[in-house]
C-alpha cells in the first residue's frame, strides 16, 4: 500500500505545472488593426519567440513589420515584448510580457507565467505556449487545424 501511496504521489508531481496568463484585453472590432510594428528586443533569448508572436497575429489576420531603435512613423499599432527562458534538462520559455499600444498609448497587455512544478508542458513550444496569451489578449478563440 505504501508503494502504491508513493507511486500515485510521483505521478501527481510528474503532472503538476502551473501557468498563469493575464491579459487585458483588446477588441479587434473596435480598434480595426491591420497592422502591428513590433519593436525587436535583442536581449531576449527565446529564439522562436518572434516567430511565434508573428503567427499569432497572422492567423488573426494582422501584418507585421519588424523595426530595431526607433518606431517608424506610420505605426498606428505597435508592439513591444520581453520573454525569459528557464533551464530544466533544456532551455524553455517560463515568462512573457507582451504590450500593444495604440499611438503610443497601451491599450492591451499579456503576461504568461509558467510557474512552478514538476510537470512536462514546461517542455511545450513556445507557439503552444503563445497560442492562449494571443487567445486572451484578443478576447477571442482561434482554432487552427492541426498539422
Amino acid at each position: 500500500m505504501k508503494t502504491l501511496s508513493m507511486l500515485a504521489l510521483s505521478l501527481y508531481l510528474v503532472s503538476c505545472s502551473t501557468v498563469t496568463i493575464d491579459a487585458k484585453a483588446i477588441s479587434l472590432q473596435e480598434n480595426k488593426i491591420k497592422t502591428i510594428c513590433i519593436q525587436k528586443n535583442p536581449k531576449v533569448a527565446v529564439s522562436d519567440f518572434l516567430d511565434a508572436v508573428e503567427h499569432e497575429l497572422a492567423v488573426r489576420g494582422i501584418d507585421s513589420k519588424i523595426y530595431l531603435g526607433v518606431k517608424p512613423r506610420d505605426c498606428q499599432f505597435s508592439m513591444e515584448y520581453t520573454a525569459f527562458r528557464d533551464w530544466d534538462i533544456k532551455p524553455y520559455m517560463d515568462r512573457a510580457i507582451i504590450k500593444i499600444r495604440k499611438n503610443n498609448k497601451i491599450i492591451g497587455s499579456a503576461t504568461f507565467n509558467q510557474g512552478y512544478g514538476f510537470g512536462f508542458s514546461k517542455f511545450d513550444s513556445t507557439a503552444k505556449k503563445l497560442g492562449p496569451v494571443f487567445e486572451r489578449l484578443f478576447g477571442e478563440k482561434v482554432k487552427v487545424a492541426s498539422e
